[in-house]
């Protein structure tokens, strides 16, 4: 049985588990961290921006930057959220932004911290993450790894009821006769040298089964299999891989679904294809006697946050926008603050959100995944110079003086429990000197977490409130802009 620990971002553990090998995890965390360069669909993912603390990760650090051990073999959680399966102990990460004075999160709320997460990445772009909101209520478990599978499990299992996916696969084979083309260098060396003159080797194209996406289906699930606790993704898990019991076993990779062309009538099966690069991406398993021994899914939250934000303005920008025919493009980076003394660029500048009418740049947009804090009374006094922090504001006079733009946005995300209306707009005025502008940097706490109950609501209908309820924000964050 295994043994969870709940540890929020920068959120200290007294000690590390008992029977746990330091070095050994470590080593494993290490070699995780150092997988990721190796993968190009998730780099840029696992390149983080802020750590919340002020110092900055780097592609060219090899130790990895999940957990931290401190004093007498503490442990702490960095800036990642996700799940960690390692010997028999399961580490959940979670948002600091639900963290209340270091309390222990109890079932219902590990819950309710899964289904925002899930509801996150459901608007990432890269993820691509299929809507399943009619399942989300039937699930009961702390973990978001676990919704993940099941929602997988339960849309693969039902799709395959209707129908499996075959397409044509190059085929080679011993035949009596001749189909397709005749592989003359293996029919020499393999039939005609050999005596076996009546079989002929042939390679044809074949309606298959077994091809590339059903073999990276089956690998996916026997590679979730094991770490699912859940009976009914089991069961489900089970039946999938009794479908395709014909489909060669192989190792795929994240590279792998790349390779496969899916025709666009076909949706649902391009939704398995996503899920499945989903797993191969965010997951490192190591083996040991053929068994999947340990585990390790994980998102850093600055890059989850902004991804969300980014999708919620594009799929709301007519009910969010006044202006019509307005472009936005997200994490654009065309645009270097320098160029040294060899005229090559230099200082990439890569705001989260850019917002054009036609040709103009009418709004910047950059979220920070950081705390702040509603009343400036009770600021902790090392927080007092950091709303914005003074690095954030370096940042956005650049993207500002760049990119021609007068109206920066700075959005923060609420905490749970917090009334983002009560939360004071700091607006900083910035003279610019050279082009005569005065640039305006507007500082807002966003709300993106969902509402709680004692008894948790149906999850479709309290998206739809909190997404109005953004909305209407976001709105209102921008007609100010244009009254200004």
């Amino acid at each position: 049985m295994r043994k969870t620990f709940n540890l929020f971002e920068f959120q200290n553990q007294e000690a590390l588990p008992h029977g746990l090998n330091p070095e050994d995890f470590f080593g494993f965390l290490d070699k995780v961290w150092q997988e990721r360069e190796k993968n190009p669909f998730f780099r840029d993912f696992y390149t983080s921006e802020d750590d919340g603390t002020g110092a900055y990760d780097s592609q060219k650090k090899t130790k990895q930057q999940f957990l931290s051990e401190g004093r007498h073999s503490s442990l702490s959680a960095r800036n990642y959220v996700g799940i960690i399966h390692y010997d028999g102990y399961t580490f959940n990460l979670l948002p600091k932004i639900f963290n209340k004075n270091g309390v222990e999160p109890d079932i219902k709320k590990l819950e309710y911290i899964q289904k925002n997460i899930l509801w996150w990445l459901s608007y990432s772009k890269r993820l691509k993450l299929p809507k399943f909101e009619s399942d989300y209520n039937k699930i009961q478990t702390e973990s978001f790894f676990e919704i993940l599978v099941y929602l997988f499990a339960t849309f693969t299992a039902e799709l395959f009821t209707r129908h499996i996916y075959q397409n044509y696969t190059d085929v080679e084979r011993e035949l009596p006769y001749v189909k397709g083309r005749i592989d003359m260098n293996a029919y020499i060396s393999t039939n005609l040298c050999t005596g076996n003159w009546g079989k002929i080797s042939c390679v044809y194209d074949s309606f298959e089964i077994d091809n590339l996406l059903n073999r990276i289906i089956k690998y996916v699930c026997k590679l979730l299999l094991p770490q699912t606790r859940a009976p009914e993704t089991k069961r489900k898990l089970n039946d999938i891989l009794f479908t395709l019991d014909v489909v060669t076993n192989t190792i795929c990779i994240a590279q792998d679904c790349e390779r496969v062309k899916i025709n666009p009538l076909f949706s649902e099966i391009q939704i398995v294809l996503d899920y499945c690069k989903l797993f191969l991406t965010h997951s490192m398993v190591f083996t040991w006697k053929n068994e999947l021994k340990v585990f390790a899914f994980l998102l850093p939250m600055e890059k989850v946050f902004e991804e969300f934000v980014a999708g919620f303005i594009e799929k709301h920008k007519t009910d969010i926008f006044d202006v019509k025919n307005l472009t936005i493009i997200s994490q654009s980076c065309k645009m270097f603050l320098a160029t040294d003394l060899e005229n090559n660029e230099v200082f990439k500048l890569k705001p989260d959100i850019v917002i054009k009418s036609g040709n103009d740049i009418k709004w910047l947009i950059d979220c920070k995944y950081k705390l702040i804090y509603q009343d400036k009374d009770n600021i902790p006094d090392q927080d007092k110079d950091n709303i914005p922090a003074l690095s954030d504001m370096y940042q956005m006079l650049a993207y500002a003086v760049r990119h021609k733009c007068t109206e920066i946005k700075l959005f923060y995300p609420q905490c749970e429990g917090e009334d983002v209306k009560k939360f004071p707009v700091h607006d900083y005025l910035v003279k610019d000197e050279f082009s005569d502008n005065t640039i305006n940097i507007s500082v807002y706490k966003i709300p993106v977490i969902l509402s709680k109950s004692e008894k948790l609501e149906s999850i479709k209908e309290n998206k739809l409130n909190i997404e109005t309820n953004l909305v209407n924000v976001l709105n209102e964050i921008l007609n100010d802009s244009n009254a200004k």
